[in-house]
Order: C-alpha cells, then sequence, then structure tokens
C-alpha cells in the first residue's frame, strides 16, 4: 500500500494547524505574545477539534481571513506504517490548499490529543510580524486500509517541528505568511 498525498496532507494540515487558533478575531495594530498565543490556541481548535460548530464555510472565512494570499505551507515528513518501508515526502500547499486538507482532515483521527510547545517567539520591532517556533506532539487513532485495503484501526502519533511567520494584516486580524515543519509520523497496531 502507497501513502497517498492526501493522507499525509491530512496529517501535515493537523500538524501545522496545531500551531494555530477559538476566537482571536478582533482586530489588532500590534503583535504581542498574548494575542499570537489566543491565535495559536484558537487555529487548532478550529483546524483540529470536531466537535467545534464551525461549518465548512466558517473555517474557509476564518482561514481565508488569518493566511496571507500568497501564504506557503511546506513540510517535510516521514512516516513509518507497520508492514511498509518507511516514506519521506516533501510537501507544499498554498492556501487554498491548505485551507482543503483542514477541511478534509477535520475529525479523521478519533481520540485525538494534541500538546504544542513554543520554543520561542521574535516579534519584529514594529511589532507588525513575528516568527515561532513550536513543537507539536500529536497522538490518535485513525482508520487505514491493511494489505488487502480493509479499514483497520491504527494508533498514530506526530512530532512537528515548526518554524512559522505570523503577520498583521491590512484588515487588522494576525495571519500565517509561511510555516515549514518537519514532520515524524508513527503508526503502530
Amino acid at each position: 500500500m502507497k501513502i497517498t498525498k492526501i493522507s499525509l496532507g491530512l496529517l501535515t494540515a493537523a500538524s501545522l494547524c496545531a500551531g494555530a487558533p477559538a476566537r482571536a478575531e478582533e482586530q489588532i495594530e500590534k503583535l504581542d505574545r498574548n494575542n499570537i498565543q489566543k491565535f495559536l490556541d484558537e487555529t487548532r481548535i478550529i483546524s483540529t477539534d470536531p466537535n467545534t460548530p464551525f461549518t465548512t464555510e466558517d473555517i474557509i472565512a476564518y482561514f481565508t481571513r488569518h493566511i496571507t494570499e500568497d501564504g506557503i505551507f511546506m513540510d517535510d515528513m516521514t512516516m513509518a506504517v507497520p508492514g511498509m518501508p518507511e516514506q519521506k515526502k516533501k510537501l507544499s500547499y498554498t492556501r487554498n490548499q491548505y485551507i482543503e486538507q483542514i477541511i478534509q482532515g477535520r475529525g479523521l483521527m478519533q481520540d485525538y490529543k494534541t500538546n504544542i510547545d513554543v520554543k520561542e517567539i521574535k516579534i519584529a520591532f514594529n511589532k507588525k510580524t513575528a516568527t515561532l517556533e513550536t513543537v507539536t506532539n500529536e497522538s490518535g487513532t485513525m482508520m487505514w486500509p491493511d494489505q488487502d485495503g480493509t479499514p483497520r484501526p491504527l494508533k498514530v502519533k506526530g512530532t512537528s517541528e515548526c518554524v512559522q511567520s505570523l503577520a498583521v494584516s491590512d484588515q487588522g486580524y494576525i495571519a500565517m505568511q509561511w510555516a515549514h515543519c518537519i514532520t515524524t509520523t508513527s503508526f503502530s497496531k
């Protein structure tokens, strides 16, 4: 069984968003540690919590507001699936592709847990941009086809080390400009 781009993309969207905002929707003029943390918490909930009341349209509108038009998301991903050789993929998504991955990935994992450790926040002197370094640990259970194509539950554990850039948009929202992650994901029965 070959791991498809879409299945990698779903995990990538979860890992990149794990460091993202419940409602950091208020407009701001300057970035600070508090509004950045609120944004990260909110994005994580919107992108990964299947119990949030947000519709698909709400999610698209949210991320369209909070990702710059030329936003780019990259992930160097290594995956280990039982019975398969380790696979390495370099993935890159535009804003619209990234939003699509978020939509497709919602609720993909059961018993999903995530822990985000913000290692560093560097806010520019003008307080209009910032660079973040985060480490996200995720776990859950995901249905995955076995050798004969029958879906079986597999435990998933992943760690993503990400660097991302945020900016205050012209409309006064925190917007993701780019992110680059190195993700290791393992599956077990």
